[in-house]
């Protein structure tokens, strides 16, 4: 309460103050007085800065078919804002999914300048799987990719 009286009795006698110096012909004064408008537009330790953008939807990069099933392989997401670019102050996680429902890991690792890459694992196969980024209302989804089995025996890199 009182340091709002205070910021109040700093504006009227500020505005006394540039009155009397209009009056008495002081204008080189006036230009001094009056911050520029940069320092009018930066924050002041009692203003806090505006959240980052959260994202309108996510981006996930294509992801090459067939993958088999069991085997990691990598998935790019990116943040994007209404018209498609990417929000590079975005630094959260996103929640993910498969059709499957056998996707590992759920989560993304934290995004850095608005994307993430992580190494997932689908473990049911399925002709036409999509993941799923999610967060908060935005979400995303990639293009179908088939998941098969490999044979027994055959040791795989995720891409077949």
């Amino acid at each position: 309460m009182k340091r709002h009286r205070a910021s109040r009795i700093i504006a009227v006698v500020s505005a006394l103050v540039i009155v009397l110096l209009l009056a008495s012909g002081w204008y080189p004064l006036l230009a001094v007085l009056r911050p520029s408008a940069a320092q009018a537009a930066e924050p002041t330790a009692s203003e806090p800065e505006a959240a980052p953008e959260p994202p309108d939807h996510f981006e996930i990069k294509a992801i090459s078919s067939p993958q088999a099933a069991g085997v990691p392989f990598r998935v790019t997401v990116t943040a994007k804002d209404s018209s498609g670019k990417t929000v590079h102050s975005f630094s959260g996680k996103a929640s993910l999914a498969d059709s499957t429902g056998s996707l590992d890991p759920v989560e993304t690792p934290d995004f850095r300048y608005g994307s993430c890459a992580c190494e997932v694992v689908v473990r049911t196969p399925h002709l036409a799987d999509v993941i799923i980024a999610s967060l908060e209302g935005a979400s995303g989804t990639s293009a179908p990719f088939q998941v098969v089995l490999l044979p027994p025996g055959f040791a795989g890199s995720g891409d077949i």
